[in-house]
C-alpha cells in the first residue's frame, strides 16, 4: 500500500501486521542489498542501523534531521557509494551509485516487485527477501 502521492510504502502481512520502513530496510540489508552508506533520520528506530552494521561492519551510518532533503544532501556528499536512505514514516530510497535516482519512490518499488512477479525483472536477494516478508 502507498500513500496518496506514492512516496511512502507500507507493508502489512497476515502473520506480522505492519512492517515499518526500518523493518523493510533491515530485510533488504539482511538479504544482501549492497549498502555502503546508510542515511537515517535522528528519530528512526535503530534496527536498520544495527542490521546494516551486522551485515557490513565498515558501513558508514549517517543520522540527519527529519526531512528527506537532508538524506538527499547526505547522499550527494559522496554519491558513488551504494546508499540506502530511510525515514520511519515509510520513506526510503536506494541508489547503487551516482547514476541512480536517489528519491523516495514507493511506486517504483511496487513496480519492481510487480515486474519480478511477472517474470520480467531479474531476481535479486533484495526482491526475494521482500517477497518472503510480504507473503509471510
Amino acid at each position: 500500500m502507498v500513500d496518496g502521492d506514492g512516496d511512502r510504502l507500507v507493508l502489512f502481512t497476515v502473520a506480522s501486521g505492519y512492517i515499518s520502513s526500518a523493518d523493510q530496510s533491515a530485510i533488504l540489508i539482511s538479504a544482501g542489498l549492497p549498502v555502503e552508506h546508510l542515511v537515517t533520520s535522528i528519530v528512526a528506530p535503530r534496527m536498520g542501523a544495527e542490521t546494516a552494521r551486522w551485515r557490513n561492519p565498515a558501513i558508514e551510518i549517517t543520522q540527519v534531521p527529519v526531512g528527506f532533503k537532508h538524506q538527499v544532501s547526505s547522499w550527494l556528499d559522496n554519491p558513488d557509494r551504494a546508499t540506502l536512505g530511510m525515514e520511519p514514516n515509510g520513506a526510503f530510497a536506494w541508489a547503487p551509485d551516482s547514476s541512480a535516482y536517489f528519491e523516495r519512490d514507493s511506486l517504483a518499488a511496487l513496480n519492481i516487485s510487480a515486474l519480478r512477479h511477472c517474470g520480467n525483472w531479474p531476481a535479486s536477494p533484495a526482491t526475494s527477501a521482500s517477497d518472503i516478508a510480504i507473503s509471510g
